[in-house]
């Protein structure tokens, strides 16, 4: 599992050098911290649900403080800025209607106050994925240590 801070799409090899850098001068501005992982959700709704999440209610602001680093850096260089408002989430699972029923959603609401526990973020790693037939793929291109001091 993941949580991804911004989804780029096909890049080149000279794209992600500039991303390389990017990620290296956030982390150099971020520190190491926890993270508390809990609360399920779905996306756009639990009426039509497409996504379902689990949630960080501690150490989302140090998560958007990175996320928000990594889309200023990349809108410098001309990547355009992500329209909907970040919010920090690990994904469960993409969902194809109609086999999301309506008993499995209230199930679902029931756990909303589920808690994972908490995770030691040091890193961030650059992914690349690779779709297919049973589902992404995911490739770690380099994984950059949070090295601030704050």
């Amino acid at each position: 599992m993941h949580l991804t801070l911004k989804f780029l799409g096909d890049i080149t090899e000279e794209e992600r050098d500039q991303i390389l850098e990017v990620l290296d001068g956030v982390s150099l501005k971020n520190s190491a911290f926890e993270m508390r992982v809990g609360g399920i959700g779905a996306f756009p709704n639990w009426a039509k649900p497409r996504v379902l999440w689990i949630g960080v209610p501690e150490g989302h602001d140090k998560v958007e403080c990175i996320a928000s680093g990594i889309e200023d850096g990349l809108s410098k260089r001309g990547y355009a800025r992500e329209e909907r408002k970040f919010s920090s989430h690990i994904t469960l699972a993409r969902l194809k209607a109609p086999r999301f029923t309506k008993e499995l959603a209230e199930a679902l609401k029931t756990e909303q106050g589920y808690e994972a526990g908490t995770v030691q973020v040091k890193t961030i790693t650059f992914y690349r994925s690779h779709l297919s037939s049973s589902g992404p793929e995911y490739e770690a291109l380099a994984h950059i240590p949070l090295r601030g001091t704050a």
